[in-house]
């Protein structure tokens, strides 16, 4: 099983301009009821991405006319992401040691796909027995183990 077999058939992400207001973004979450933006260049590549909380930082700590401001000030440019031949377990440790919920998907430079936390969830649970599943979801929150075996 592979990380593409796994966003096989979901919609393609949805995405922001670096230049785009932070309240567009926010609109464009809210509309989707999504957590999660990629920011992309004129030309597809990737400038980085966008959270909700990323949004609620900036308007903790920021203060003033925040909606106004582009996503670029407040995008993670530091994105990491994966292949879509790779095994889900090594991005669920991935992801878990990076703290964080959503990864793109890239393959030959282009953003493919992005993989979150809740779709490995999902995989690890179809593919385990209930006693596995328990085992793997005890040791996630203990901090210690890699999932689904």
């Amino acid at each position: 099983m592979t990380i593409a077999t796994i966003i096989e058939g979901h919609p393609a992400p949805l995405s922001v301009a670096p230049d785009n207001t932070i309240q567009n973004a926010a609109e464009i979450m809210s509309e989707h009821r999504i957590g999660f933006l990629l920011v992309l260049n004129a030309d597809g590549s990737l400038f980085g991405v966008i959270s909700e909380r990323d949004i609620v930082h900036d308007v903790a700590v920021g203060g003033g006319d925040y909606a106004k401001r582009p996503v670029s000030g407040i995008a993670t440019t530091a994105v990491k992401t994966c292949l879509p031949t790779d095994d889900p377990h090594d991005i669920f440790e991935r992801m878990t040691a990076g703290k964080f919920r959503h990864m793109p998907v890239a393959q030959a430079g282009a953003i493919v796909g992005v993989i979150s936390m809740s779709d490995l969830l999902r995989h690890f649970e179809k593919e385990t027995s209930p006693a596995a599943r328990a085992k793997a979801f005890q040791a996630f929150f203990s901090g210690d183990a890699t999932p689904g075996g």
